[in-house]
């Protein structure tokens, strides 16, 4: 038996046939490992399906990480034991609730069992924030790369000094709101870090309005910022997988009209499906 290859899929949001698609077009099979970190539900048209799919694959080869809609998902849930379809409904005052919540718990109802949501809610409970992840690449290299949602914050300073730090010491400064939440400080950030780094959070097709709006910044402040090249821009203008700095943004902003990535650890290569169309969408609910 073959030794299978590693696939890295971020913020599918409930856009299920665009992740079935880059699963047929990759053939991921049961020798393979799939990590999916973080927000497969909320805000497209099919998170019950994802929820589906998520409770109830086998054989276990994929990793399900934590994200921030789950994040929020399971703050809202207050700790339930069990968890039942009508039970699974947002609470109004919450935050998953007004951020794809409402319509995610619409579409589960639709398709999922009360095991199947129960199951779900548990897998989001033991998910974890961050996963080392160590594999062969095509030279025949061993190396490893870092997976997380959104990011990591810098460590301290000591002084004018960074302190150098070991990637578990790192791991071990790091809040986990910060690794499904951190934005521009991570983004942007003049720190290295010491291992490569796949994360999602920010659709890459949001880069370049963020860099604008810091470099307005930048223009009454001292603060230092370390921007992704001009190439790197337009693949994010074009919604592609972006690298600088030793971060891989595979977030291409699917359920924003982008694309959906999957990225192949071994040798880079990177499948896109385009993304989630919410005006046609739209506009055939309505027809």
């Amino acid at each position: 038996m073959s030794k299978g290859s590693t696939y890295v899929i971020s913020d599918i949001h409930g856009c299920y046939d665009q992740f079935m698609e880059l699963l047929e077009r990759v053939s991921f099979c049961d020798n393979d490992r799939l990590y999916i970190i973080g927000d497969a539900i909320d805000r497209g048209p099919k998170s019950g399906m994802m929820i589906d799919w998520l409770a109830n694959r086998k054989p276990d080869n994929v990793t399900f990480m934590m994200g921030n809609h789950e994040y929020m998902m399971l703050e809202d849930m207050k700790g339930a034991e069990t968890v039942t379809i009508d039970e699974f409904f947002p609470s109004y005052y919450g935050d998953w609730g007004h951020n794809g919540g409402y319509d995610t718990c619409e579409q589960a109802a639709e398709c999922c069992t009360d095991e199947t949501v129960d199951k779900f809610v548990r897998l989001c409970r033991n998910a974890p924030f961050t996963q080392m992840v160590r594999f062969e690449d095509a030279s025949g290299r061993n190396r490893k790369v870092l997976l997380v949602h959104a990011g990591l914050f810098e460590p301290e300073r000591n002084g004018r000094k960074r302190i150098t730090e070991s990637v578990s010491t790192m791991l071990a400064r790091q809040l986990p709101f910060d690794e499904v939440w951190i934005r521009e400080p991570w983004l942007f950030g003049t720190w290295i870090p010491p291992v490569d780094v796949v994360f999602g959070h920010t659709p890459t097709t949001f880069i370049t309005p963020l860099v604008n709006n810091l470099t307005d910044i930048m223009l009454m402040s001292t603060a230092k910022f370390s921007f992704p090249n001009s190439k790197q821009l337009r693949r994010g203008d074009d919604a592609k997988i972006m690298k600088w700095n030793r971060r891989i943004n595979i977030d291409c902003g699917c359920v924003y009209g982008g694309r959906l990535a999957c990225l192949r650890l071994e040798d880079g290569n990177v499948w896109y499906a385009d993304g989630y169309d919410r005006q046609a969408d739209t506009k055939r609910d309505t027809e």
